[in-house]
């Protein structure tokens, strides 16, 4: 994800950077040093960090984001594991609240874990024990239920909601099937 730094924090780190610099040249010029007011040295460092600081965005400008929510990535391939028609409910429930709910009742709500005990698992939880990603690099990321949101994410949990009633557990057999692509 790209970091945009805005005027003001530019302004703070410059400003703070200054302050260092002043800071030193007056201890420099108390201990015997070549003295003055550093002015020469402050107009350096501004000079330097302008040069080497990032672009600053515009105020009022806005920034297409450079890649997509990394729950998208976390689906893109995973498979969906369950083992029992109990579980495979319990996912389809979850996943129908996402498509019902707003973020915030979706972070309130509980669910069943895999042994049926009502009200054990948030929906990331839940995610994360029945999804498997096709590499362990992915996660479903630190935005996860503003990710959940995304069009993109939406359009996957379509899928896997249909997927979902396609595919009904035989208990006591792992059910396995892969996140259909889009």
């Amino acid at each position: 994800m790209k970091r945009v730094i805005t005027p003001m924090t530019a302004f703070l780190v410059l400003f703070a950077a200054c302050i260092v610099v002043w800071s030193w040249s007056r201890l420099s010029a108390s201990a015997g040093g070549r003295g003055g007011t550093g002015v020469r040295d402050v107009k350096g460092l501004m000079d330097t960090a302008r040069l080497l600081s990032p672009p600053v965005q515009p105020a009022g400008v806005t920034q297409e984001p450079e890649s997509r929510p990394d729950l998208v990535d976390f689906l893109e391939g995973a498979q969906v594991q369950y083992e029992s028609e109990a579980q495979r409910l319990t996912i389809l429930g979850a996943l129908e609240d996402v498509l019902a709910l707003s973020v915030q009742d979706l972070k309130g709500r509980r669910y069943r874990d895999d042994q049926g005990t009502e009200g054990q698992w948030d929906l990331r939880t839940l995610v994360t024990r029945h999804l498997v990603p096709d590499s362990r690099e992915k996660s479903p990321g630190f935005h996860f239920y503003s990710d959940l949101k995304s069009p993109e994410v939406m359009a996957r949990i379509e899928t896997m909601v249909e997927e979902l009633r396609k595919h009904p557990a035989e208990d006591g057999l792992p059910t396995v099937f892969k996140v259909p692509g889009l």
